[in-house]
Order: structure tokens, then C-alpha cells, then sequence
């Protein structure tokens, strides 16, 4: 008779890309506020943390949509908002950044702002 797999009681559950930029060594730093009980849903910032090498372009773009997007079809943004919906306690922990070591960014400047400048147009509208 085949063993019967016995239900797993995880306390959190972690997303990193594959592509380098992130040390998953940091993923103890972002468990911390959860097991602490200060958070529900923790976010690592690279903007809090260390940038060892990102293109000019990329930096100041990251830092100007991030602020003014309420939604771009990004993963993240939309499950960063929905949980926020739903009550859960958000905090954001400084992680460090760098240059990936393999794989591509599938943002392309021209195609991204086609898409995110009108999102931006919607959001201020109805706010």
C-alpha cells in the first residue's frame, strides 16, 4: 500500500525570480516581520536596500511609475492590492539588488508605456 503524503503546515509561502538579481539568501529577512506577527504579507525593496548596478534608464523609470501606478497588469502590483483589500497587514523589507546573471527583462520600454501611460491616465482620473 502507497504511502499516504502527510499535509504540510506552512507559515509563509516565498516568490523570487530565477534570474540572479535577488540573493535568496535574503529570504530570512523577509520571513522575519511574519514571524514576528508584524505582517501578514511582506514585499522585499530594492529602492530600501542596495542597488549594486542598475541601468540610469531602469532606476529613474522604476522609481517614477512605481509611484504613480495603481495598476499595470504587473503580478505583483495586482497582489499587493489585493490582499491590502482584504485587510492583511503589508510591510516592506530593504533587500539587496543586482544586475541579473542570466535571463532577459521581458519589459521593453516602447510596449510597456503603451500600456502603462494610459493605465496612469485611468487611475487619475478616478481619483
Amino acid at each position: 500500500m502507497p504511502a499516504v503524503p502527510r499535509p504540510r503546515e506552512a507559515v509563509a509561502a516565498a516568490f523570487l525570480d530565477a534570474d540572479g538579481e535577488y540573493d535568496p539568501a535574503q529570504l530570512e529577512s523577509l520571513l522575519e516581520p511574519i514571524l514576528a506577527g508584524r505582517a501578514d504579507y511582506v514585499v522585499g525593496s530594492r529602492f530600501a536596500g542596495t542597488i549594486d548596478s542598475m541601468l540610469l534608464r531602469r532606476r529613474v523609470g522604476n522609481r517614477v511609475l512605481s509611484a504613480t501606478i495603481a495598476h499595470d497588469y504587473n503580478y505583483a502590483q495586482v497582489l499587493t492590492l489585493e490582499l491590502l483589500g482584504k485587510g492583511f497587514s503589508y510591510a516592506e523589507v530593504p533587500i539587496r539588488y543586482r544586475w541579473r546573471s542570466h535571463g532577459r527583462s521581458y519589459v521593453r520600454v516602447g510596449r510597456y508605456l503603451r500600456h502603462v501611460l494610459p493605465a496612469m491616465a485611468r487611475a487619475a482620473r478616478t481619483r
